[in-house]
């Protein structure tokens, strides 16, 4: 009997150490987790700024291409207001010159 008590003490304590074995074990894994985790979430941080950045970029070389293109326009149309601007002085000369030719033949 009292070998069979040694047994079982020495086999409990057995287990004893092989659960505290384990439990320093799941803390170092815990640990290593942990660490991969923060890694995991810096590099989402990284790389959710650098979308953001992307975006900011490609807003702005949208700005800068749309104001490109009002420039363009610009020049187009500028040549076609003087053109404009042009012929409304000189059909407002001629109607002037009627005018004053009209008022000179009734007088």
């Amino acid at each position: 009997m009292k070998e069979q008590l040694k047994q079982r003490l020495e086999k409990l304590r057995n287990e004893l150490a092989s659960g505290q074995k384990m439990i320093v074990d799941l803390k170092a894994k815990q640990k290593n987790l942990n660490q991969t985790l923060l890694r995991i979430q810096g590099a989402i941080q990284v790389l959710e700024e650098e979308i953001v950045k992307r975006e900011q970029d490609d807003f702005a070389e949208t700005l800068d291409c749309s104001k490109n293109n009002v420039e363009s326009l610009k020049n187009l149309v500028q040549p076609i207001h003087q053109t404009i601007a042009q012929e409304q002085s000189s059909t407002n000369q001629l109607t002037s010159d009627q005018l004053t030719s009209e008022n000179s033949h009734q007088g």
